[in-house]
């Protein structure tokens, strides 16, 4: 949505320097990347739960996408 579109574009920079923090996980599974990724976006940017679920679904599918 809107919101999540523009939460993108303000922190674009940092949530992919959370993606590369993420990406150094061992084993690392998309249900993880979700995870974590929602926590950073939720506790980190201080983005409300829905924003950060629907980037960090966003992401997740993407992965899913591309690996599988």
């Amino acid at each position: 949505d809107d919101d999540a579109a523009r939460a993108i574009a303000k922190h674009g920079g940092k949530i992919a320097n959370a993606l590369d923090d993420i990406a150094m996980i061992p084993n690392l599974t998309t249900q993880v990347v979700r995870e974590k990724l929602f926590y950073f976006l939720n506790n980190s940017l201080s983005l409300s739960g829905g924003i950060s679920l629907q980037i960090s679904d966003a992401v997740a599918t993407a992965i899913n996408w591309l690996v599988f």
